[in-house]
């Protein structure tokens, strides 16, 4: 019995009909999850929390920094957390460059607090250029 269900399903589909029939399903399924997924989002938007976001939080958060930071140089970055919150602040601070590491005359430091930034990175010192209550600051490293 299923074998003969099978074929005739096979057969159905080398008929342009078939194909035809196929097709209309596939799209009637798109278009009903589609509509499943608007009236999700619809339902649940609410205008208070644009703009609230953890994404539009970090780049209002990093945007303190951008007035003191030199456009054609490329900047260090240091910070406690992860490889997640350096791409952050490249997006953040973009059009400038950000590298992953200390090397360079001017350092972001991105700590969880304030007093989590060590004295020296890498055995260098540094001048404390702009230093933020959130754990951010700007550094240039004392020559």
């Amino acid at each position: 019995m299923m074998k003969s269900l099978f074929l005739c399903f096979r057969r159905g589909l080398h008929s342009r009909l078939g194909i035809k029939m196929a097709i209309a399903a596939a799209l009637l399924y798109l278009i009903y999850s589609q509509n499943i997924l608007f009236v999700h989002v619809i339902h649940h938007f609410s205008p208070e929390y644009l703009g609230k976001d953890s994404g539009s939080l970090y780049e209002e958060r990093m945007s303190k920094l951008r007035p003191f930071l030199p456009v054609r140089e490329k900047i260090g970055y240091v910070s406690d957390a992860g490889l997640e919150f350096f791409l952050r602040a490249q997006y953040a601070l973009a059009p400038v460059i950000l590298t992953p590491s200390p090397d360079g005359l001017w350092i972001v430091a991105n700590y969880s607090r304030p007093s989590a930034r060590p004295q020296k990175i890498k055995g260098k010192a540094y001048t404390v250029i702009k230093e933020y209550d959130d754990g951010l600051s700007l550094l240039n490293a004392a020559e």
